[in-house]
């Protein structure tokens, strides 16, 4: 995935207001080095708002690379990791569980400036990451569910703990999307005494999917990317709705 800070562009320089808040920024970036909110949400604003620009026109991996020592890997991984932030605060509700506020992490034009206002939230990069595998949409439901889980098991909420409410959320959308095509692409026309119009060779195939689908999904979708088979189920559920 490309970045706007991995491209090479000659823009003006830094206006004293950029100039100001970049140091601003550094500094929060050196105080907390070990941290990860300010951290992350520093580097972020650095990112976005291409205050890593200077006249030699480097890119932002050359300045994460210059002054942090970090790799490009590991600079975007924070990155991410603000966005997972983000999607949590935004995705929340309030009274779900227990908040757990972390203060004020940036000051200026930044809305973050007050993030928790719900749920607490990932401890580290590695939660984060974790978290990150799935569409931001669902972000703040499946840390709802890891969080609940740990709460029942009275255990420490762990990344480990997080990939598996992850794995737990896909097999749960993907039966969903299972059942709904079953639903759909055999609708009963026929009342319950009859047995429906449904070819020899459609029917054993159907079957024979449905057995290698719930194999895949009781296995975590090692051998089988779970995305593209819903993509594929999806395909033949609007080719057996055509005609209808």
């Amino acid at each position: 995935m490309s970045h706007p800070g991995d491209l090479v562009v000659i823009e003006k320089p830094l206006s004293q207001k950029e100039e100001k808040r970049l140091a601003e920024l550094e500094t929060v970036i050196d105080e907390n080095i070990k941290g990860f909110y300010a951290v992350w949400f520093a580097l972020k604003e650095i990112s976005d708002k291409r205050l890593y620009r200077t006249e030699e026109n480097r890119t932002f991996v050359d300045y994460c690379n210059e002054v942090w020592d970090l790799s490009k890997s590991r600079a975007y991984q924070y990155i991410e990791a603000a966005e997972v932030i983000e999607n949590v605060r935004h995705g929340a509700r309030a009274g779900e569980i227990e908040m757990s506020p972390i203060g004020d992490i940036l000051d200026g034009d930044n809305e973050m400036s007050t993030m928790v206002d719900i749920l607490p939230f990932p401890t580290n990069e590695r939660q984060a990451r974790a978290l990150a595998k799935i569409p931001a949409e669902h972000q703040a439901t499946v840390w709802k569910l890891a969080c609940d889980d740990a709460k029942d098991d009275g255990v420490k909420l762990s990344a480990k703990l997080i990939s598996k409410a992850v794995k737990d959320f896909k097999i749960q959308q993907f039966g969903k999307a299972v059942k709904d095509l079953q639903r759909t692409a055999i609708p009963p026309r026929e009342p319950k005494t009859t047995t429906p119009n449904i070819s020899e060779p459609l029917r054993t195939c159907f079957a024979n999917m449905l057995e290698i689908i719930q194999h895949e999904a009781s296995k975590g979708w090692r051998g089988s990317n779970q995305d593209v088979v819903v993509t594929w189920l999806r395909t033949l559920l609007t080719a057996a709705e055509e005609g209808r």
